[in-house]
């Protein structure tokens, strides 16, 4: 192998990848289309709404010799039977049995379901089976069927939670990647802020920065119209290369691509074995519209709050401009992928119905009087689905100079950004091992 290395796909994850690589000497280009896709990996697009628990993700925003972005602190919410509006309370404490008061004193649940669940968890842990891995097979609505909840609990709020968390519904979802996330955010009560919320532009000027930090290290960008294939060549050792004359098969190449853009690009004598790969494309990944309004001279409190009607859910985030007094609010709108999204009107006016309903907009403020900004976006996730984390490949493939990186390789979180910085720096550490090894 040369030094050189080429990055298929100018995503986030492409770039975190070539900011990793670069301390170790490798000459970098990536490779990106000029044009725009139309449906967008939603960790592109949606504002940032990040745990406390995204390690990575914090280390490498202070690592980065960028601005740091503004970020309000806010909380999660829910919304109960009769429209209102329900924050999980949280007790900054060092123990373990913080979640028991809070869990009393949440009103986004029935008493019934409250004390029910509380049992459950209370001898859970008294027998210490909680902490045990559960398997990937099972669904978090066996999980929340042993604990008794009732048909109003798993609507307006388990079934929420899970499709923000994961992308899908109770009954669909890794009960494992659930009760990994739940763990990580009861476990960080201690700093006392659990939700850290960015304005919808946080992506791109983080890409924006990234990319103009890249040129000046030295890493070249190459416009293409349409990402050229992969080519098998070598007879003993199979590698891959690029098709044309301007990359070489002694090159590493880094596909920082979705499963389903990348498997059209590999050649047919390679696809046995990208086996993992294959399948992971095959699994229905959810494609849902996402409509942001910004609410002009109204300043809110930053909030997320999970809806369960035709809402996944809205991330309310005010500007970060000091002066500012506008307010920006994102929805999340359900979608199948065997329903095509209809046409955009009447969701507009739906969602703004609920919106005035829920934030208690004044009576004169409407849409003809003050209009907000509409930008909607199509946005492809693809959800923690049961079984899904048996297909997830690692970043480091058969092929010897191949290499994949994105958020649904195999890390411990689902389809984030966490798991996509978590990807891009373990997708640097296998190639660096992979290259410097076979100098030895």
């Amino acid at each position: 192998m040369t030094r050189t290395i080429w990055i298929i796909g100018g995503t986030l994850a492409g770039f975190i990848t070539a900011f990793r690589l670069l301390s170790y000497g490798f000459h970098i280009c990536i490779l990106e289309r000029r044009a725009t896709p139309q449906i967008l990996d939603h960790t592109d697009v949606l504002p940032p709404v990040w745990p406390g628990f995204f390690h990575a993700t914090w280390s490498l925003l202070q690592e980065l010799p960028l601005p740091l972005p503004r970020f309000h602190t806010g909380a999660i919410e829910v919304l109960s039977p009769n429209a209102q509006r329900c924050r999980i309370p949280r007790f900054p404490t060092f123990s373990s049995f913080h979640v028991f008061p809070e869990l009393l004193l949440f009103k986004g649940l029935s008493w019934r379901d409250r004390l029910n669940l509380l049992n459950y968890l209370e001898k859970d842990w008294e027998s210490g089976r909680f902490d045990e891995a559960v398997s990937d097979t099972q669904s978090p609505e066996i999980w929340v069927t042993t604990a008794n909840q009732s048909p109003a609990a798993r609507l307006n709020f388990w079934n929420p939670l899970c499709r923000w968390l994961l992308g899908c519904d109770l009954s669909e979802a890794s009960l494992r990647i659930f009760a990994l996330i739940l763990t990580r955010y009861v476990q960080t009560t201690s700093t006392g802020t659990q939700w850290f919320f960015g304005h919808p532009s946080t992506v791109d000027n983080l890409k924006a920065g990234l990319r103009e930090l890249l040129m000046k290290q030295g890493v070249r960008f190459h416009h293409c119209d349409e990402y050229p294939p992969f080519q098998s060549v070598g007879k003993s050792s199979e590698k891959l290369s690029l098709a044309g004359n301007a990359f070489s098969e002694t090159a590493i190449y880094v596909a920082a691509l979705s499963p389903e853009a990348l498997l059209p690009l590999l050649p047919e004598r390679s696809l046995t074995k990208f086996a993992q790969l294959d399948r992971l494309a095959q699994l229905p990944s959810h494609t849902r519209m996402l409509l942001t309004f910004t609410l002009p001279h109204i300043r809110i409190s930053p909030s997320l709050i999970l809806c369960p009607h035709h809402i996944d859910w809205m991330a309310i985030t005010p500007s970060t401009g000091s002066l500012s007094t506008d307010t920006h609010v994102a929805c999340l709108l359900k979608d199948t992928p065997d329903e095509p999204m209809l046409e955009q009107t009447p969701y507009i006016q739906k969602t703004w119905s609920y919106l005035q309903s829920i934030i208690h907009l004044p009576q004169n403020y409407s849409m003809t009087s003050s209009p907000p900004q509409f930008q909607s976006q199509r946005v492809r996730l693809h959800p923690s689905l049961m079984g899904s984390r048996t297909f997830r490949p690692h970043n480091a493939s058969p092929v010897p100079n191949f290499f994949v990186v994105g958020p649904w390789t195999a890390t411990s979180l689902s389809d984030s950004v966490e798991n996509l910085v978590a990807s891009a720096n373990s997708c640097a550490e296998a190639i660096a091992h992979r290259f410097f090894s076979g100098l030895r």
